[in-house]
C-alpha cells in the first residue's frame, strides 16, 4: 500500500468523524413552542392589569429577634428620626454588643432593678453629651 498524503489523511479523517457523528443518538426533540399570552383585559379605573397567576407577596422583613411590636415600632421610628444606622444589622450589632456587657442573668432583674439600670445607662449617656 503506498503511503497517504497529507490531503487523503486529513480526508479519511473527515470522513471517519462524519460516520461516527451519524452513529450517535439523534439529539431530543426541540421545546414546543410557548403558548400565545392571553388576550389583555381593558384597564379601567381602579384595577390592575392581570398578566397571569398571581404570585404570594413576600412577607415584610421583620426583627431577626422576636420583639414586641411596640420595641419593634419605637426602634423603627428612632432608626427614621435619627438615621443612626446604615443597616439593620448595624442596629442589632450594637444591640447585641449591649447585651453582651451586661453580666449573665441581668434580664431576670426585677421592673423596679430594670428601671434603675436604665435610668443609670441614660444619665450616664447624659453625662457623656448624649441625650435621649
Amino acid at each position: 500500500m503506498k503511503p497517504r498524503t497529507a490531503a487523503e489523511q486529513q480526508i479519511e479523517m473527515l470522513r471517519q468523524m462524519k460516520e461516527a457523528k451519524t452513529k450517535r443518538k439523534p439529539p431530543p426533540p426541540a421545546a414546543p413552542p410557548p403558548a400565545a399570552p392571553p388576550p389583555a383585559r381593558p384597564q379601567g379605573p381602579g384595577f390592575e392589569l392581570d398578566e397571569g397567576p398571581r404570585q404570594p407577596k413576600p412577607k415584610a422583613k421583620g426583627p431577626g429577634l422576636p420583639l414586641t411590636k411596640e420595641t419593634w415600632r419605637r426602634l423603627r421610628e428612632r432608626q427614621t428620626a435619627t438615621r443612626e444606622f446604615r443597616t439593620r444589622r448595624d442596629m442589632g450589632e450594637w444591640a447585641a454588643a449591649l447585651l453582651l456587657a451586661l453580666p449573665p442573668g441581668a434580664y431576670q432583674l426585677g421592673d423596679e432593678a430594670k428601671t434603675e439600670l436604665l435610668r443609670k445607662l441614660a444619665e450616664w449617656a447624659e453625662a457623656r453629651g448624649l441625650r435621649p
